[in-house]
């Protein structure tokens, strides 16, 4: 069985999250569901897609932490 590697799971678990996330939440399950979205989305936004963002310093991608 192959290892998925994190970026993978992260992305999968967007997506899944990304099904019940709504853009005005209005009760409490509605907001933990967007906070949820927002949480991953920032996650793989910093790790992984930054990039796009400093494609002349492909340095700034990554973030020393």
């Amino acid at each position: 069985m192959k290892k998925v590697s994190l970026e993978a799971r992260l992305r999968r678990a967007k997506d899944k999250a990304s099904l019940s996330a709504l853009r005005d939440p209005r009760t409490k399950q509605d907001y933990v569901n967007r906070r949820r979205w927002e949480r991953l989305h920032n996650i793989i936004w910093r790790r992984y897609d930054d990039n796009k963002f400093h494609p002349s310093d492909p340095n700034m991608s990554r973030l020393s932490r």
